[in-house]
């Protein structure tokens, strides 16, 4: 017989082999980013814990993954409450432990009086949920190199990276991780980056705050890049053994170009992380194109959802396409 517990608290032994991990998970939680409410579901078969369901609540505007500035005017107004199985920023969707019709039957049944719709976010593994649409989610982009990356890629991309190395050896990089934390002057810097660089993106999620990136240093690894004594980039990941996850990066683009800054604090992280033991980077969504250039492969993933009203269900199923990404965004 199935019982489920409901907590607000990251359980900590979740994703306790991940990168995103339960200190992870629990920082951004005391951020306060967005309006994003957080829970997990523990599920009990016969008083064992057999699953655990992270999930949050938000205001999902219809218009999110458009990209076509028309119709994302259009749609902008639209939006209605969800609750998403998963996290506003993670990649990839998880459960810990049984996933089962029976299970997902159980946890839907809570959900439901949570938010006017459910959904799951970015699951590269099918789900047997009943009465959900199924669409296309971002693909997932990894890295698996060798210890002679990038000398074993094909030659196209070896010369590739070897220019844009090239192009940024005038720039000197740091890298900071837990046993050699951010210094906390650093942050203000790191939050203006950031918003430079959400401010030119297509599309946009969560907007991070400076308490994020406070709360989230001891548990990061970080590689800055400096012009002289100007920081003018970063990145952000998270590790865990063998796993390197990227989080965040943010960039002055006005030096872009003159650097080839964004491949430079990439690369230099995957050689840094390829020195001290990583053989997995997840280089996240997004910059499709890049990332395939320097020998990413792509995840794919899925999103599943169900709209609590049997007309809008009917209604949304129709005009999927509005949240499956587009053609131009996977380019």
């Amino acid at each position: 017989m199935l019982s489920i517990v409901e907590t607000d608290l990251c359980p900590e032994d979740f994703a306790d082999t991940e990168p995103e991990g339960h200190h992870f998970i629990r920082a951004f939680q005391s951020a306060g980013i967005g309006d994003f409410r957080f829970g997990y579901l523990l599920v009990y078969r016969d008083q064992k814990r057999v699953t655990v369901v992270p999930y949050f609540t938000t205001d999902y505007r219809l218009n999110t993954l458009v990209t076509n500035p028309w119709l994302k005017r259009l749609l902008a107004p639209l939006s209605f409450k969800v609750a998403c199985v998963g996290h506003p920023s993670t990649d990839a969707g998880r459960i810990e432990g049984e996933v089962s019709a029976d299970i997902l039957r159980a946890v839907n049944a809570v959900l439901r009086d949570k938010a006017a719709a459910t959904a799951y976010k970015w699951f590269s593994q099918a789900l047997p949920l009943e009465n959900f649409v199924e669409v296309s989610g971002l693909p997932v982009c990894i890295l698996n190199p060798d210890a002679d990356y990038p000398a074993s890629l094909d030659r196209n991309r070896r010369k590739n990276i070897r220019k844009k190395l090239q192009k940024s050896t005038a720039l000197t990089f740091m890298a900071y991780g837990p046993e050699h934390p951010l210094p906390d002057k650093l942050i203000p810097e790191i939050h203006r980056l950031y918003e430079a660089t959400r401010n030119r993106a297509n599309l946009h999620f969560e907007r991070l705050n400076v308490d994020y990136f406070r709360l989230t240093a001891p548990a990061s690894t970080y590689m800055l890049a400096y012009e002289g004594e100007c920081l003018v980039g970063f990145i952000q990941w998270l590790r865990k053994g063998v796993k390197m996850s990227g989080k965040y990066i943010g960039m002055d683009y006005a030096r872009n170009r003159q650097y080839a800054l964004y491949f430079g604090i990439v690369l230099q992280s995957i050689l840094y992380g390829i020195r001290n033991g990583v053989s997995r980077f997840d280089l996240g969504v997004g910059s499709y194109h890049s990332k395939r250039l320097i020998g990413a492969g792509m995840l794919p993933t899925r999103l599943y959802f169900r709209h609590h009203n049997r007309l809008l269900h009917w209604a949304l199923a129709r005009c999927k396409f509005l949240i499956a990404p587009s053609t131009r965004e996977l380019a």
